[in-house]
């Protein structure tokens, strides 16, 4: 005699061998997600928010994508997969600031500062090498005073119904791939 209960049974056989592929391809949507943040500039939330502008360019940046001079930030970004979660992450201790904006306080210090050139025309000097080194002509004390740098939110990763469509679309994906109803 045929058991009643035997699909269920090898439907729930077939979701724990395909656990890991869904979990895997959960964490792979997500990075998808935060690599098009950083390719789109901006954050797909409920609406598009655009990245605002640098306040100042340089030489160095412009013409440059915000958040992309080196890509380190964008390349640190890792999945990491567990038994039943996935975890993005990054190692950059800057990522939070960007992420979510804020004020970074900036203590009182005192400094050395290396200048090159004649007085009246001193220029803050490179001591990177002995033969920059060599061309220092003055050496000054300064203080740094206590400040603040306001940092505005440049998001890139975090919850949205575009990065939830996208998850959803994966794991319907991966579950039409991986599970077979005998």
């Amino acid at each position: 005699m045929s058991n009643p209960l035997q699909p269920l049974t090898n439907l729930q056989h077939s979701l724990d061998a395909a656990k890991p592929a869904l979990i895997d391809a959960m964490g792979v949507a997500a990075l998808k997600f935060i690599d098009d943040n950083f390719a789109k500039q901006g954050f797909q939330g409920q609406t598009f928010i655009k990245w605002d502008k640098r306040l100042k360019e340089t030489k160095r940046t412009t013409g440059k994508k915000i958040l992309s001079g080196t890509n380190a930030l964008r390349n640190s970004i890792k999945k990491t997969d567990g038994s039943d979660h996935t975890t993005i992450s990054t190692d950059i201790p800057y990522a939070a600031i960007h992420n979510n904006g804020g004020v970074i306080p900036h203590p009182y210090r005192e400094v050395i500062l290396s200048y090159t050139g004649k007085p009246g025309k001193l220029k803050l000097a490179k001591t990177n090498t002995q033969n920059q080194q060599r061309k220092v002509t003055t050496i000054r004390r300064s203080s740094i005073y206590h400040h603040t740098t306001t940092m505005p939110q440049r998001q890139f990763i975090g919850t949205s119904p575009v990065l939830i469509a996208q998850v959803k679309q994966a794991i319907t994906a991966q579950l039409s791939r991986s599970i077979h109803i005998t």
